[in-house]
């Protein structure tokens, strides 16, 4: 997310004066002040977003963290990708409201390094700190004063792809069961993921994380078995030595979010301009849909299935074996993400899903509920407003409303990330920038650099010094368990858990009497590791609250409990939410165990619900083949179409047949890189800058992008549905970029090449050679598509040499090709091309 286009400086050489631009123009990139920007802010009814941190404190936040104190961690990224505006490096800060007068007056710098680069993640639990930043995740240790760390840090992963890329590894996160959760953008899987000591990481199955790894569930990766592939979701459980890969085939999931009950949320983004952000309720087990089964692109793979929306395609929505989403929110550059358990804002958002979006601008909360089928399209088309607003029976996955908490039209607010407080205030970070995407930054200047940081409260609300802890009563820790700040919940969770039998009835008193259900999950998970603990467990499966009832599963199976019996027993439960945790949890059983239960609950399928049939199939991952002859056998559901579609997930078919291994073609010849640009008409362009202060035709720019004579952008971008898709699409571009930074994505395309957009060379053993996008990489092939948009796939026994170059597959000369009027309309139309919301 946090990528921004460098703009190119060249000097004023056009004939018009700055001078004069100005006072035709303005200023093409205002600026606002911090009180400017709070001011632009449209809030949700009833609350109100105040300013409680600003430069020159602190800087390009990424990612934040509160703890018990209600002291703010940030991460800064003065350096990013090509900008290293800090020699000395990045920073960690503490941020602080000394006096509770509602804004922060200390700015403390915990740490200062040259490792420190754009680091994308920070947790801070006790007096340990994490820090995620590929290849590494790290924990200092803090010393007594609170402020320093002791000594340097210690490495806990190492590995990660995506060094000094927003598709990295990203934050911590500490779950209710006590266990850490995290996870990693699709570039993090370009690595081979390892313990300090440099053993291999490996999941519950036996199977190795990241592309060079050679292990999936116990076996050789080969064609038919790649592994996890792309971004995932883990699990981490420090004390068993137990590691778990939640879900996979990701983009870029910035960062994840789960609730008391313990399920995991986030959202994640799509190739930049198809309108296909997402949010995931992260089924264990499943498979997200990024790329194909055999690691196959998307775009390709949408061709063999007409009719999809551009959302369905982009997450092989209707593809066997891929979860569905649980909303669809139109393009963006989605970010930070929690679960709202706190009570000081109003009633309807407690337990909502808070969310980040900087590419709109925007800080949203969405509601989920109940859904037997995942969205088609735009949760902004009115077909997917009735389908979230009429109520439906109970499904096994989610659909969502939502309600925007914060949109500014102050278009440099970027939000970053969001964070309670331990009063139940959210705060929000603001990584303060004219536009996302592109991976480079905007500003050159550091004294130029802006960062804020908001307090999200109702009307009326005044802060006040929190609470000191008592972490020495029984009380007390109860009462930090029950904290709507990560960060206290951590301290009483570690507290209860050592605690003994004060502890024990305390959360036993906590489960049975407490009124808020997440509360009494929080209970349940501790007493669930109780030496009383199955008899709670068992108590808790027969709770009259679904969410509970699937709490108890979990937590089942976290403490070694015979799940199978559970699932035996509770197959027949009213909830069809409760039947599908069952599903998941045999993933983990042997398969003479599990695929008995499994064919019982595969009975309560009823042909409609998307994702309980994709849960039965992640029970019988791995064997899908035995349970189908056990449930052709043992069924009692003899509905045919139920028969059909459950076979449909089990063999999982692919929609077509994607085009076989080519006779390789001739590279295209790269452009050499131009320094000084002209337009068709002669003229010595400005810097983009002074370009972005023009104003121009946008009726006229869209005719020039569709002008085949011309610059032809249509040849290899499309907007909407018009156009070749060979370049990342265009149809919500100017809600991400400035005009500015427009220019120098056409005037010099080789500065900041977009993710997935870069030139790769293949040279085969033979002596052939293409060149284009790689858009797809796997054990067994690679597949290259040029310019023309035709796919080229190349054996990889056959490959000599794979490379990638440093320039665009857009030419260097497209100046050349327009008026300078022509190029002024084209900007003035792309930056007219918004998410439809």
């Amino acid at each position: 997310m946090m990528a921004r286009f460098r703009s190119a400086v060249l000097p004023p050489l056009f004939c018009v004066p700055v001078a004069a631009l100005l006072l035709l123009a303005g200023d093409a990139l205002p600026q606002k002040s911090p009180e400017e920007t709070v001011q632009s802010f449209k809030v949700a009814p009833g609350l109100k977003a105040t300013l409680w941190a600003s430069e020159p404190g602190m800087v390009n936040p990424t990612n934040m963290d509160i703890d018990e104190r209600g002291r703010i961690w940030v991460t800064e990224a003065a350096n990013y990708r090509g900008s290293k505006l800090r020699p000395e490096g990045d920073r960690i800060m503490i941020l602080e409201d000394t006096d509770q007068d509602g804004v922060c007056d200390s700015y403390k710098v915990f740490v200062q390094d040259k490792a420190l680069f754009a680091p994308l993640g920070i947790c801070k639990l006790g007096n340990k700190l994490y820090v995620s930043q590929s290849p590494n995740v790290w924990v200092y240790t803090i010393d007594e004063s609170g402020d320093k760390p002791v000594g340097k840090p210690e490495v806990i992963f190492t590995g990660f792809g995506g060094n000094n890329h927003d598709h990295g590894v990203h934050a911590f996160v500490f779950g209710p069961d006590g266990r850490y959760y995290f996870n990693m953008g699709n570039e993090g899987y370009n690595g081979f993921i390892k313990y300090p000591d440099g053993t291999p990481v490996t999941d519950s199955f036996g199977s190795e994380i990241g592309r060079q790894s050679t292990t999936y569930r116990g076996k050789p990766k080969t064609r038919d078995n790649l592994g996890f592939p792309d971004g995932m979701a883990f699990r981490w459980d420090p004390a068993a030595k137990k590691f778990d890969v939640l879900g996979h085939n990701f983009r870029n999931n910035y960062e994840l979010a789960l609730d008391s009950f313990g399920t995991v949320w986030q959202s994640d983004n799509d190739d930049d301009g198809n309108e296909g952000v997402r949010i995931n309720y992260v089924m264990e087990g499943g498979n997200f849909g990024f790329k194909g089964p055999r690691g196959t692109d998307w775009g390709r793979d949408r061709e063999l299935i007409p009719g999809q929306t551009r959302q369905e395609a982009h997450w092989h929505q209707r593809w066997p074996g891929v979860v569905p989403n649980m909303l669809h929110t139109g393009g963006g550059s989605p970010t930070g993400i929690c679960v709202y358990e706190g009570e000081l804002l109003p009633e309807p958002f407690r337990g909502a899903l808070l969310h980040c979006d900087a590419g709109p601008n925007v800080v949203r909360a969405y509601f989920p509920s109940p859904a037997t089928d995942g969205p088609k399209g735009l949760m902004y088309s009115e077909e997917e407003k009735k389908r979230t607003a009429t109520p439906g029976t109970e499904g096994a996955g989610y659909k969502a409303q939502y309600v925007e908490l914060i949109k500014a039209t102050d278009s440099w607010f970027r939000p970053a990330d969001l964070c309670v407080a331990p009063d139940g205030s959210v705060f929000v970070a603001d990584w303060y920038d004219p536009g996302v995407g592109g991976h480079a930054t905007g500003d050159k200047n550091p004294a130029r650099l802006r960062g804020r940081i908001y307090r999200l409260a109702p009307q009326g609300f005044r802060p006040s010094q929190p609470k000191q802890l008592d972490l020495d009563s029984v009380q007390g820790q109860i009462a930090a368990l029950c904290s709507p700040n990560m960060a206290t919940r951590y301290l009483g969770y570690t507290k209860l858990s050592a605690g003994g039998d004060g502890a024990a009835a305390a959360l036993a008193d906590l489960f049975k009497n407490g009124k808020n259900p997440r509360l009494r999950a929080r209970a349940l998970w501790l007493l669930a590791q109780s030496p009383k603990g199955r008899d709670v467990i068992s108590t808790a499966l027969k709770d009259s609250n679904p969410d509970l009832r699937i709490t108890a599963i979990r937590a089942a199976r976290r403490t070694g409990g015979d799940v199978v019996a559970i699932a035996k027993e509770m197959a027949n439960d009213s909830s069809i939410a409760v039947a599908r945790e069952l599903c998941l949890a045999l993933n983990y059983e042997p398969t003479e165990k599990a695929l008995p239960v499994l064919v019982t609950l595969a009975d309560r399928y009823d042909g409609k619900d998307r994702w309980y049939l994709e849960a039965i199939g992640i029970g019988a991952t791995g064997r899908e083949n035995e349970f189908l002859e056990a449930w052709k056998r043992d069924g009692k559901n003899k509905d045919p179409k139920v028969a059909e579609l459950i076979a449909w997930r089990m063999k999982k078919p692919s929609p077509g047949t994607a085009q076989a291994p080519t006779t390789p073609g001739s590279a295209a010849e790269a452009a050499a890189p131009v320094g000084i640009q002209r337009s068709k008409d002669g003229r010595t362009l400005p810097p983009p800058s002074e370009l972005a202060r023009l104003t121009g035709d946008a009726t006229r720019g869209a005719a020039v992008f569709r002008n085949t004579t011309g610059a032809n952008c249509i040849a290899c971008h499309q907007i909407g549905e018009e156009g070749r898709m060979v370049g990342p699409p265009l149809s919500t571009v100017g809600q991400k970029l400035s005009k500015e930074q427009l220019y120098s994505a056409i005037l010099y395309p080789n500065e900041a090449i977009l993710m997935g957009y870069e030139t790769w060379v293949v040279r085969t053993k033979s002596g052939e050679v293409f060149a284009g996008l790689k858009t797809s990489d796997t054990p067994d092939q690679v597949t290259i598509k040029d310019t023309n948009g035709k796919y080229h796939d190349v054996y990889t026994e056959d490959v000599d040499r794979k490379v990638m170059q440093k320039v665009s597959l857009m030419p260097d000369n497209l100046s050349g090709t327009m008026t300078m009027k022509e190029l002024v309309d084209l900007v003035e139309y792309l930056s007219t091309l918004r998410n439809k919301a």
